[in-house]
């Protein structure tokens, strides 16, 4: 009995777990291919964008947008590995999908809180782009030099 109930368990996960792992797409990129909007970012040799401005930047972080069974994503959401270094500002980032005509759908912003010295992860929660001629990125500002460079480490597309 035992036996059959862990063969009916495991069609269970095979036929309904599997098709979700196959319809979403993960995408790494180093913080490198970051670029700054208002100042530049420094890219070091371990793939970081560092702010080592006075002021705060605008970093555009690029993604790919990706097929997935066949049919463009719709719906893009990411993860972003940064560091803070600030006291009082933070590093705050969002989705961002635009049209050629210029419309764009913002993602909800996350921030991090406070200084530190280790990286903190900001999940970005997702949003929905039908239009298949606009193309993905994730949006962040990052707080000027302080007791420190803040920096983005990596950063995260997650597509369906």
């Amino acid at each position: 009995m035992k036996i059959r109930s862990l063969a009916a368990r495991f069609c269970f996960l095979v036929l309904f777990a599997a098709p979700a792992a196959v319809n979403a797409d993960l995408d790494n990129s180093p913080g490198s291919m970051c670029v700054g909007t208002n100042a530049p970012l420094t890219v070091t040799s371990n793939g970081h964008a560092d702010n080592v401005n006075a002021a705060a930047v605008t970093a555009i972080c690029p993604t790919e947008r990706l097929m997935v069974g066949g049919a463009l994503t719709t719906n893009f959401s990411a993860r972003v590995w940064a560091v803070d270094r600030h006291s009082t500002q933070n590093v705050c980032c969002r989705v961002v999908s635009r049209t050629p005509n210029g419309n764009q759908k913002l993602g909800t912003e996350v921030c991090s809180a406070g200084n530190s010295a280790s990286d903190v992860s900001l999940d970005l929660p997702g949003i929905v782009e039908p239009y298949t001629f606009a193309h993905f990125f994730v949006r962040c500002s990052m707080p000027p030099t302080e007791t420190g460079n803040s920096r983005i480490i990596t950063f995260r597309s997650i597509q369906s």
